[in-house]
């Protein structure tokens, strides 16, 4: 994310809205959220507002569903300086 961080500043461009979603069967990580965000936030040098972090399981299927596996999609919008 610092290397990211980099690249938009020398690109001109502010983040305007983190939106990150974790597939996961286990843990359950509805506790830590609020934590990833300003994690992320941080490390991208924006503020936690601006980063939304949302959990969803598989429900049992594939790799991801049977715990083997997660994944996690991110969209990001960014505005030019």
């Amino acid at each position: 994310l610092r290397a990211v961080r980099g690249l938009l500043a020398k690109k001109k461009l502010r983040i305007v809205n983190v939106d990150a979603t974790l597939i996961l069967e286990r843990p359950n990580v509805s506790r830590h959220k609020k934590n990833m965000a300003a994690a992320i936030a941080k490390e991208l040098g924006t503020s936690a507002s601006r980063v939304n972090v949302k959990a969803k399981t598989q429900e049992g299927l594939g790799p991801i569903g049977k715990g083997r596996a997660v994944a996690c999609l991110a969209v990001v919008s960014l505005k030019g300086k």
